[in-house]
């Protein structure tokens, strides 16, 4: 797969994650979604000590450029106050990331 990455929450023995693997450029339309699934893996306790770094991923999502993020990117958000352990990853491993939803696939 030409463009791959992942969403994750970790710390707090917690390791959830979201991955995408594919010929095309993931959306912003597409990785919220995700972003959306990986909120529905965790509970109420670990959403809480997340919610702010998962805004903040979000944030960053819908962000980007028009044609997206390109190349291996590693973004950690955390809540404030929060031990940096407890945290929600970005990772973009290969390829292009989180281009606008009219922007063609390359």
């Amino acid at each position: 797969m030409d463009h791959r990455g992942r969403f994750q929450a970790q710390g707090e023995n917690v390791e959830k994650s979201e991955n995408w693997a594919q010929m095309t450029v993931i959306n912003k339309t597409s990785a919220t979604a995700l972003l959306v699934a990986l909120e529905g893996q965790l509970t109420r306790r670990e959403l809480e000590v997340r919610d702010i770094a998962l805004q903040k991923a979000r944030t960053f999502v819908m962000d980007a450029p028009a044609s997206g993020y390109q190349g291996q990117v590693i973004k950690i958000f955390n809540n404030p106050g929060q031990r940096k352990a407890i945290r929600v990853d970005v990772e973009i491993r290969a390829g292009w990331a989180f281009a606008n939803d009219e922007v063609p696939a390359t």
